[in-house]
């Protein structure tokens, strides 16, 4: 049994008496169909335990016959019961139908005490809370919430990518021909939509996708389909959306304006949904927080980055501010420009709203890549200064991801030639063994030693020979390796794999400012604060009384660690204020005694880099401030360097080490 049949059995023993199908229909909030197939999984359930039956009488209704020693052994045997899940999915359900609750409705339908209903509804208020929807609790009015119709539509977008599968529960399964989503997804669709049939937006939303030539990715997809459907309902039931006013941006293209139109004709001639032009805004603003995942060809796409041209141009400074950070050339990786053009189609479209999808691979990102982090970070400045948006740490993590990828790429193309004079054959099987053992590694040609002219001028990283290359300028390394190689001879070449890898990563052993960054009054070491909001209080008080940052500073870096937290991992954090509230840039650096916890999910941090830049500035402050960046990414993946910041004392050696790089 399922956890909705478990409650329909207990239901019916506490009740005791007859209760008829509409009643147990109307109490959990299912069809009758629902319930009469749920009672025939209860009966085959009692049957199977040799416990007990359920009775049923025409026209009065149904009730248990099970005695007070077989319910107690039936508990044993662990029927499923309601848990915290499915309460707060019962609750917010109601809530979102603008019902009215009462705590002890809630007691007695779930079977629960006061003090776990109260601790459910604590989660349930904060997760109303994170959806801009206010909970109320009166003691004469019982629950109830408050909100806007447009926070209403993303708090309902949120709460079935949630409980999807409890949605899926309520109704008969449905299967889709149009979208790509599993029956059992489609029909909590369905289902969270009020069993309206969805399909025909999905097939409006494919033929959208084919005359522009592109496809959304499958998450993208499936909101399209869910927004667009639910402003047909809400419209058609009398709820109207008044869009949020945003600025906009000289990023904004009109890609999103010809696709909506196109989705908005195709409902009103299918459909005959005639949208006012408010509802037409809210399909346009759906489109553009949607993720377009590829086009049908060159073509499509050139035409849809020319609806975006000026988004173009703001990708290409990213990635050359990428570039620079991580000194790598991202430029010529084509595929990197062009995700991030779409990352950050998308990306700037949900900030403009204050729109936040959340990053479940966050906590592993920051834990395995805290260098890409930082360099996704870098951007925010320029964020802030161009488009008056902030970054959240949710994209920021998206964003390390596709430059911890592009880098990846880039450092995996490594190259190696074969010198081998024992022929062909064996020549082929050195060749298959490295190849099938080392795939990454890319075996360019195989020559003879005398062809020590072409092995010169070979475009590889090194060389693997059976024969000793001793004497010759090869101005390569070589691998020496037996005639028939075992494992041995693949770890050598392994290692030089590695090795090479780590060469390819241009160090970056000094910032070699223009100016210092760092002052010697800003750097304090091993202090004794143990409050995240105290240390930022007191490391900005002291850039305004310095003059590097106005008042409004302070507040402004609080307010960014509220939205989002900027740890990125290995202990360090990297706060940072509104640029157009410094004076001049500087950084700020404070090791702590003791790590303190700084965000709710318990990471600790010990080293704190307070950031007061404006990339605004000249040429020669911006460049310093991308070269502190890079420093910073090879710091993080420096532990012995970390660990010297941490434990050091001597303010002035860690101001040479920040200032002038480890040498």
């Amino acid at each position: 049994m399922n956890k909705r049949q478990s409650n329909l059995l207990k239901a019916l023993y506490n009740n005791r008496g007859f209760l008829t199908l509409s009643e147990l229909a109307e109490k959990f909030e299912v069809s009758v169909k629902t319930v009469r197939n749920d009672l025939t999984v209860i009966r085959e359930y009692l049957e199977s335990q040799h416990t007990g039956t359920i009775e049923s009488k025409p026209h009065i209704g149904v009730r248990t016959v099970i005695s007070e020693d077989e319910w107690t052994r039936l508990s044993g045997n662990k029927i499923e019961g309601s848990d915290d899940r499915e309460i707060m999915f019962f609750i917010i359900r109601q809530l979102m139908k603008k019902s009215t609750l009462t705590a002890q409705r809630l007691a007695e339908q779930y079977y629960i005490g006061r003090g776990q209903l109260d601790k459910i509804l604590e989660r349930i208020a904060q997760w109303f809370s994170e959806n801009h929807i206010l909970m109320e609790i009166r003691r004469s009015k019982g629950i109830s919430i408050s909100y806007s119709e447009f926070n209403y539509r993303m708090a309902m977008l949120k709460f079935f990518s949630e409980f999807w599968d409890m949605y899926a529960g309520l109704i008969s399964p449905r299967n889709s021909i149009y979208s790509a989503m599993p029956d059992e997804e489609y029909t909590g669709l369905c289902s969270a939509l009020n069993g309206f049939d969805a399909d025909s937006v999905a097939k409006i939303l494919l033929e959208t996708e084919e005359k522009f030539g592109l496809k959304f990715n499958y998450i993208s997809n499936k909101t399209l389909i869910f927004l667009i459907s639910l402003s047909i309902l809400r419209y058609n039931s009398g709820n109207q959306i008044q869009m949020p006013k945003v600025s906009e941006r000289y990023t904004d293209g009109v890609s999103d304006k010809y696709i909506s139109d196109e989705i908005v004709e195709k409902l009103n001639d299918r459909l005959s949904a005639i949208l006012p032009d408010e509802e037409k805004a809210f399909i346009e603003f759906a489109v553009s927080i949607a993720e377009v995942q590829s086009f049908d060809d060159d073509e499509h796409r050139h035409m849809f980055e020319n609806m975006n041209f000026e988004l173009c141009r703001m990708t290409v400074r990213t990635v050359n501010i990428i570039s620079e950070i991580a000194d790598v050339n991202l430029r010529e990786d084509n595929l990197f420009v062009r995700e991030m053009f779409l990352q950050l189609k998308s990306m700037i479209a949900r900030l403009k709203y204050g729109i936040v999808f959340k990053n479940d691979l966050l906590p592993q990102i920051k834990l395995k890549y805290p260098n890409t982090m930082a360099i996704a970070w870098s951007l925010e400045n320029m964020f802030d200064k161009e488009l008056e948006i902030q970054i959240n740490e949710h994209d920021v993590g998206f964003l390390a991801l596709y430059i911890g990828g592009a880098i990846g790429r880039k450092f995996s193309g490594i190259k190696a030639c074969i010198v081998c004079d024992y022929g062909i054959g064996t020549s082929q099987i050195l060749k298959e063994k490295i190849v099938r053992s080392i795939p990454e590694l890319e075996i360019t040609s195989i020559f003879s030693i005398r062809d020590i002219n072409l092995i010169k001028k070979e475009e590889c990283d090194f060389i693997i020979s059976t024969a000793s290359l001793d004497g010759y300028r090869l101005n390569k390394e070589v691998v020496t390796a037996r005639q028939l190689m075992d494992s041995v001879d693949l770890k050598m070449i392994e290692t030089q794999l590695v090795k090479i890898k780590k060469e390819k990563k241009i160090a970056v052993n000094s910032i070699q400012p223009t100016f210092e960054l760092f002052k010697s009054d800003l750097v304090f070491t091993k202090c004794s604060l143990t409050d995240k909001t105290e240390i930022l209080k007191t490391i900005s008080r002291k850039l305004e009384s310095m003059g590097y940052v106005t008042e409004e500073f302070e507040s402004s870096v609080l307010e960014r660690e509220t939205l989002s937290a900027t740890d990125i991992g290995k202990g360090i954090a990297i706060p940072h204020g509104c640029p157009n509230y410094v004076n001049h840039s500087v950084a700020a650096f404070m090791s702590l005694k003791k790590p303190i916890k700084w965000t709710e999910n318990g990471e600790y941090i010990d080293l704190i880099f307070l950031l007061a830049f404006d990339m605004g500035e000249s040429e020669r402050v911006k460049e310093t401030i991308i070269k502190f960046y890079k420093s910073i990414v090879v710091f993080m993946e420096d532990d012995s360097f970390c660990e010297k910041l941490k434990t050091s004392e001597n303010s002035e050696q860690i101001l040479k080490y920040l200032n002038h790089g480890r040498r």
